[in-house]
């Protein structure tokens, strides 16, 4: 039971100063960390991204093929 209470709590901390981070960064564009980051961030959105429509797609001639 303590030990569940702890990683609830430790988790708590980690994404309020994960919160904080982002905040900082999203204020501060100029910076070339937070400008690498923000980057970074887009390039795996757009990857997943385009993983799931490839994922939909075969799963759709999956399913025509099945008719």
């Amino acid at each position: 039971m303590e030990y569940k209470k702890s990683r609830k709590n430790a988790k708590r901390v980690i994404s309020s100063a994960k919160e904080k981070k982002q905040k900082e960064c999203s204020n501060d564009k100029n910076d070339s960390e937070c400008q690498n980051k923000i980057f970074r961030l887009a390039k795996q959105m757009v990857k997943k991204d385009s993983y799931n429509w490839v994922k939909l797609y075969k799963r759709s001639i999956r399913e025509s093929d099945c008719r």
